[in-house]
């Protein structure tokens, strides 16, 4: 009798004899698939079958719901005879990792909220434990749901994001950050990472209060405002009202109160103060017009008016300083004759006078010099001797004298001429005998150096008479010249 004897190859299998049963052990997932071996002795076509849950081909893809233990039985037949086999399936149960539901990249601004659920499904129905990665501080990850609001400070400009934004280049700054969740149920996890983007929230800066400035007429006006930005950003300051500068010279005429306003700006926000300026008025020093020098001689008069005018139409009143005894200032004029006696062992002498012109509250004062020239003053002869007009006898001596002062105490010279031709230079005193008659001019001149006096007379010599009496000479008309200088 023959026998149909099956053989079994089962691919990827290892095949265990346990009772009646072969098994077969496998994985939920794997592909099943068998390969049964008959042996015909009449070398028939042999004709195989399967039972459920293998094809007709002896193949079956097991899915992750069909965990558990199946009996297969396969059939070997030459269309008249059959053999079969049981095969023991046990397909195991796989664990899968589970999987998130897509997660999208997010935007956000700073001190803005971003929140969001993040879903993870297990494929078995295993309990999901989730993890996170990267975490910025101030993010929370609970039950499920993400949550993060980025502080000002998350994005910083840098120094060209600076710039940019002082040129107002559309361009807003911006920072990636990366967040991984996780997943986790048995030892099995699966990881999503999603990028978040933070675009900064622009801040206005902050100006310090100023409040009230008080400055005077005269001075300079300087606006030195204080803001910070929150955000680093530069920042610009412009002013308007009463300045549209920093710095603001105040005319005399601005006395008063005044509002101007400071704004500091990064480009796109500020901040503003409007602020209360008063000016206080300022007293004004009266203005003196330049006064010219002068030279003069002793004895020679000077007078002058001093020119000043007040910038703030105050009255004005005049005085000097160091102003010689006998000079006087009345009103805005000034007189002076310096005497002889001003300048003494010197040929000039200076006097500085100061001259001040005050409103009686603030004075101005202007220097000026008068230099005063000495003034020579000619010898003074005060008497004579004799008489103007003498007569002598021959060979008589004649005694002349003279005498003169000298108002500058200068030292007197005298020179006595005789003639045309005769001229001597000696003292006050001179002696002479008259040897040749006839009328005789005698001249002595006084001299201080400088200045010359003169004194002249005219002496008539005779023979002398015997026993006569002397006739009177007949009164002659002389010219009389006096030499100054």
């Amino acid at each position: 009798m023959k026998k149909l004897i099956l053989i079994f190859i089962i691919l990827f299998q290892l095949i265990l004899v346990r009772a009646e049963f072969m098994t077969m052990t496998v994985n939920e997932g794997d592909l099943v698939s068998l390969k049964p071996e008959a042996i015909d002795e009449d070398m028939d076509n042999i004709i195989y079958s399967f039972s459920q849950p293998l094809d007709q081909n002896g193949e079956w893809q097991t899915g992750y719901d069909d965990a558990g233990e199946y009996k297969i039985t396969v059939t070997a037949s030459d269309g008249k005879l059959t053999d079969t086999q049981d095969v023991l399936l046990i397909v195991e149960d796989k664990d899968r990792a589970p999987f998130f539901d897509p997660l999208n990249d997010a935007v956000v601004n700073e001190n803005e909220q971003l929140i969001f659920n993040v879903t993870a499904i297990d494929p078995d129905g295993d309990k999901i434990t989730y993890l996170t990665v990267d975490l910025q501080d101030n993010a929370s990850f609970v039950n499920n749901i993400f949550s993060w609001t980025p502080d000002f400070n998350v994005v910083k400009k840098n120094w060209f994001e600076k710039i940019i934004a002082r040129i107002h280049i559309p361009y807003k700054p911006k920072r990636n950050f990366l967040v991984t969740f996780i997943a986790k149920s048995n030892d099995l996890e699966a990881e999503q990472t999603i990028k978040i983007t933070v675009h900064e929230s622009n801040r206005a800066p902050i100006l310090e209060k100023i409040g009230k400035i008080t400055v005077n007429e005269g001075e300079t006006l300087v606006l030195e405002p204080v803001a910070t930005d929150p955000d680093g950003d530069i920042l610009r300051y412009s002013y308007s009202g009463f300045t549209n500068n920093k710095k603001r010279a105040i005319r005399y005429d601005e006395a008063g109160t005044y509002s101007t306003s400071i704004l500091a700006s990064d480009g796109y926000l500020s901040d503003s103060e409007n602020i209360t300026l008063i000016i206080k008025d300022t007293n004004r020093a009266p203005l003196i017009k330049p006064i010219s020098d002068i030279a003069v001689d002793e004895n020679k008069s000077i007078e002058f008016k001093i020119y000043a005018t007040d910038p703030d139409g105050d009255n004005i009143n005049f005085s000097v300083e160091n102003a010689p005894n006998t000079s006087s200032l009345v009103d805005e004029t000034f007189t002076w004759m310096p005497d002889f006696d001003t300048v003494i062992d010197e040929d000039k002498k200076d006097f500085i006078l100061t001259f001040i012109a005050s409103d009686n509250n603030i004075m101005a004062k202007r220097n000026m010099t008068i230099r005063v020239y000495d003034k020579n003053r000619a010898p003074i002869i005060t008497s004579t001797s004799p008489e103007e007009l003498i007569n002598v006898y021959k060979n008589k001596i004649v005694d002349f004298k003279v005498v003169a002062d000298d108002l500058d105490n200068d030292n007197l010279i005298y020179t006595w001429k005789f003639g045309a031709f005769e001229k001597y230079t000696g003292d006050n005193v001179h002696r002479r005998r008259f040897t040749i008659p006839g009328a005789k001019p005698v001249q002595v001149t006084v001299s201080d150096g400088i200045e010359t006096k003169t004194y002249s007379w005219i002496v008539n010599v005779i023979e002398p008479e015997e026993e006569k009496p002397i006739k009177p000479v007949e009164k002659q008309v002389y010219r009389k010249y006096t030499i100054e200088g």
